[in-house]
């Protein structure tokens, strides 16, 4: 077994990535070496929530896509071994998605996934999951997202979405549920936050603000929040908080840090760096020089001296990368030796050494601040397109919108960058790109749409109603169009139906609070399809109204097509326990193929039978963010590991990766489109320097050969 210990991995730090970055701190006498750590190193997904350095001196990584070990050198992966009847094979983990990983005493693991809580047994290693048994059917278990957050020699803690807060005794396999109404969070991508302080309090991240729980009294206290019996503080959202050793809590927020001490019921708000404003906090973890880490939205990693009250910045990390503000750090977490480990989502690890002796000199990448402005975009991130005319093809970015001119390689307009939002943190306001039957042009936003004026180039804000959700920065993830006069939205709470001439959103009664991944609407069929989180999909029958000016409401006035008027027939559901990214029909629509985190599931759309594609059947990774069929009916997967295209006809699949001209692994949801002339393009998260290397592929299709740009 390989140890890390204190000499040989500091040493890895010199070895692995040659020419690192160097910062610049407010904070005089601070120098940092930052590496990188990516899919190319072996990380099965770029998205890393939950980090825990075990006593072997491993660090172990919860993923989007799996479980990884990482010895300073190489990975090992952990996901779940199936059957050829799709079932988990015994002694592998159950679940892909990690939401919590604690030791105990005897250097086993705990890791909580959406299935339940796993136990690995480190000598024989194998693992073993601790079932919830189904409130409807005795004998039956059920999968329940779990987050272990505290253990010690016999009991660990842990958040159930089925069970609620259990104390677990793992010696006497006893459960106690401390209190069945205390869940997880519902948001996808910012991890809930759990601490036990060691006077044995439980503080839990809220939709709105802080829970506070005393297990002696069973008492739960609010802090920050709109609840009614809210102790103290004025309502928010609380995206991160941790406790320190004096009992202080600190909150990470959209405008800054706060310092709360709960005993004296005081607080101090720290909104600046410097003279900047701070970003939204998503992560917050302290080090053993009394230092606060924070991940921030657009700042990248800051450090807050609690003595001195000053802040801090990191700045770049390696050569040819961008700064790390170019990323949503949406965690950090310090080890035994001070190491700094952020994810710079979705792009892996950034690995910070404070106080480190750099080689080789101060070394700053500045090739893309030199490039012509209409060769840069404003981040190179790229979360989705969008086809406008053939000259203008939007590039949405984690920083606003981007139109290129496909032809010449070149920005002609920028939207939504630095935007100051009202209802949220600076940046990234844009969250989706749709285009109606009527050539109207939507933006997904946090608490709504936006409809674009194309002659005024301006935006106009439709909000949902003010709404007791259980989301604190509920946004639109994806839209169809049902009608002329109807869009319907996916959000984290479930779908929800806009009345377009009347500017009006309406809850849609089904699929209530569900997180909605991913929509397809069958216009001929008049049937919706809906993907979920990690409850697969569902399919809808609608009927009713769906016309402007047709139908009568209860008061006599004429009804423009609102929820009321419809009526929707549940047909089918299938694959439970599978997050569901994408839906898009072959062009027969006889087989509608679903993006999965379990692989590609070419469904019968008659018969509900399906055949599924992972990397069993050769794809280069099992996590498939979209599909998009190519003019010769081949099927182009984006992955974690790269872009897969399946031959439906022969079903050979052909993989590609950097290697074959790539310019990284891993691609984002929602970020794939075929224009009108057959291009098709993907976004990823690699970030590159010249706009020459777009940190999307375009793939152009030719009769004898194959070319990836």
């Amino acid at each position: 077994m390989t140890r890390l210990g204190c000499l040989c991995l500091h040493l890895l730090f010199w070895s692995l990535l040659p020419q690192p970055g160097c910062t610049q701190s407010m904070l005089a006498g601070t120098t940092f070496r930052i590496d990188h750590i990516g899919v190319s190193d072996g990380l099965t997904q770029g998205s890393v929530y939950y980090m825990l350095k075990d006593s072997r001196g491993f660090l172990w990584l919860g993923t989007q896509d799996g479980l990884n070990r990482y010895d300073g050198h190489r990975f090992r992966t952990y996901r779940p071994a199936l059957g050829k009847d799709g079932s988990v094979q015994p002694g592998t983990i159950r679940g892909i998605n990690i939401f919590g990983i604690v030791e105990d005493a005897e250097g086993n693991l705990w890791i909580g996934t959406e299935e339940g809580l796993n136990r690995y047994d480190r000598q024989q290693d194998r693992f073993d999951c601790i079932s919830v048994t189904s409130s409807t059917q005795r004998g039956t278990s059920q999968s329940s997202r779990t987050i272990p957050f505290s253990i010690n020699e016999t009991e660990l803690i842990y958040l159930s979405d089925a069970e609620g807060l259990v104390q677990f005794d793992f010696r006497k396999r006893h459960k106690t549920v401390l209190a069945a109404n205390l869940h997880p969070t519902r948001e996808y991508d910012l991890q809930s936050s759990a601490m036990r302080t060691p006077s044995g309090d439980i503080w839990l991240h809220a939709s709105s603000g802080l829970l506070h729980y005393n297990p002696q009294r069973r008492k739960i206290s609010h802090y920050f929040s709109n609840h009614p019996h809210n102790l103290f503080g004025p309502a928010q959202v609380v995206y991160s908080f941790h406790i320190d050793s004096d009992d202080i809590a600190w909150l990470g927020t959209g405008t800054g840090l706060i310092r709360f001490d709960y005993r004296h019921a005081t607080y101090q708000t720290y909104a600046t760096a410097g003279t900047n404003p701070i970003s939204a906090i998503y992560s917050i973890a302290s080090d053993q020089r009394g230092r606060l880490w924070l991940g921030t939205q657009n700042d990248g990693v800051l450090y807050f001296d609690k003595r001195s009250r000053l802040f801090g910045r990191v700045y770049n990390f390696m050569k040819n990368t961008p700064r790390l503000s170019e990323f949503k750090i949406s965690k950090v977490y310090t080890d035994n030796l001070g190491i700094v480990w952020a994810n710079t989502d979705p792009d892996g690890l950034a690995r910070i050494v404070p106080d480190a002796f750099l080689f080789g000199g101060i070394i700053k990448n500045q090739l893309t601040d030199t490039l012509p402005a209409d060769q840069k975009l404003t981040n190179y991130t790229v979360r989705g397109f969008l086809e406008e005319r053939f000259d203008r093809l939007w590039v949405l970015t984690q920083n606003g919108i981007n139109v290129l001119d496909p032809h010449t390689n070149r920005v002609v307009d920028r939207y939504l960058s630095n935007v100051q939002s009202s209802t949220g943190p600076v940046r990234g306001i844009a969250r989706s790109l749709y285009r109606d039957p009527q050539r109207r042009i939507w933006v997904g936003r946090t608490g709504g749409v936006m409809a674009f004026d194309s002659k005024t180039k301006t935006f106009e804000s439709i909000l949902f109603p003010s709404s007791n959700s259980l989301v604190g920065a509920n946004y639109v993830r994806n839209m169809i169009s049902i009608s002329d006069t109807m869009l319907i939205a996916a959000t984290e709470d479930g779908l929800y139906a806009l009345d377009i001439s009347r500017r009006k959103w309406s809850k849609v009664p089904i699929l209530t609070g569900e997180n909605i991944f991913s929509l397809w609407y069958d216009t001929a069929a008049q049937q919706v399809w809906v993907g979920t989180y990690l409850n697969g999909y569902y399919c809808y029958q609608l009927s009713g109204t769906l016309q402007s000016g047709t139908g009568v409401s209860p008061t006599g006035e004429p009804r423009t097509g609102d929820t009321n008027s419809l009526n929707w027939h549940f047909i089918r559901s299938g694959l439970k326990g599978y997050m569901v990214l994408h839906i898009r029909p072959d062009a027969s629509k006889q087989t509608i193929w679903l993006s999965c985190d379990r692989g590609a599931v070419a469904l019968n759309a008659q018969t509900g039978q399906f055949r599924l594609y992972t990397e069993r059947q050769g794809l280069a990774n099992s996590f498939v963010y979209g599909t998009l069929t190519d003019a010769q009916n081949k099927i182009w997967m984006s992955t974690n590991r790269g872009i897969s295209r399946l031959d439906p006809t022969t079903q050979a699949i052909k993989n590609f990766t950097p290697n074959d001209g790539l310019q990284g692994y891993e691609f984002n949801g929602n970020a794939f489109v075929r224009l009108a002339n057959g291009e098709l393009y993907f976004g990823g998260s690699t970030v590159l320097t010249g706009f020459d290397r777009m940190p999307f592929i375009a793939v152009h299709l030719i009769p004898t050969s194959i070319s990836i740009r």
